[in-house]
Formats: structure tokens, C-alpha cells, sequence
């Protein structure tokens, strides 16, 4: 009985170990966000810490008139907010954070690559 439980405590801890490296290398590597506004348009927004990119998109659909709006953090300063009606990108190999909204007075998403 004690070398079964053994044995099956073995392999749950073989098992999570496998798996905890795959965790590890895709922190950081990027992250997203996606809402719908009550208008019925949906919006997302991108970083990649691993092309020093960012990007905010407006897809079609709803009724929404607001653009794709983001900024990104660069050395602890927030950049100015840019906007375009589909999508709108930015760079920076120092990007620590981005903000992303779907119209000028709308609420703001965070993503950390």
C-alpha cells in the first residue's frame, strides 16, 4: 500500500514538474486582452515582449464609432495616447506596460509583455 502511494506520488510530482518549465517560458512572452463595448464592437489589444510590440485593433462589427486607441510605457513614463479607426501599433524595445481603449473616454485595459 505505502509503494503504491509512493509510487503515484512520484508521478503526480514527475508530472508537475514536465509541465512547470512550459509556464515559466511563456511568462512575459506576451499578453492580450479583448472586451466588446455595449455599442456591440469588440476591440483587443496585444504586447510582445519578445518583438517589442504593441497594437490595439477595432474589429468589425457593432456600432461602435470610437477608434483603436494605445499608449505605451517606456521607462516608467506613460507615452501618448495614439488612435486610429481600425488599428494602431507601436514599438519599443524598452516597453514595459501598454494601455489599450476603444474611444477617448472609454476604460482602459493594461497588458505586460
Amino acid at each position: 500500500m505505502r509503494s503504491r502511494a509512493l509510487v503515484a506520488a512520484a508521478a503526480v510530482l514527475g508530472t508537475v514538474s514536465l509541465a512547470a518549465p512550459q509556464a515559466v517560458a511563456d511568462v512575459g512572452v506576451l499578453s492580450s486582452t479583448q472586451w466588446t463595448r455595449s455599442c456591440g464592437t469588440t476591440y483587443s489589444g496585444v504586447s510582445s515582449a519578445a518583438t517589442d510590440y504593441a497594437n490595439t485593433r477595432k474589429h468589425s462589427g457593432g456600432s461602435c464609432k470610437g477608434d483603436a486607441w494605445l499608449r505605451i510605457q517606456v521607462g516608467g513614463v506613460w507615452q501618448s495616447w495614439r488612435h486610429h479607426s481600425s488599428l494602431v501599433e507601436a514599438r519599443s524595445p524598452y516597453m514595459t506596460a501598454a494601455q489599450h481603449k476603444g474611444c477617448a473616454d472609454c476604460a482602459v485595459y493594461t497588458t505586460y509583455p
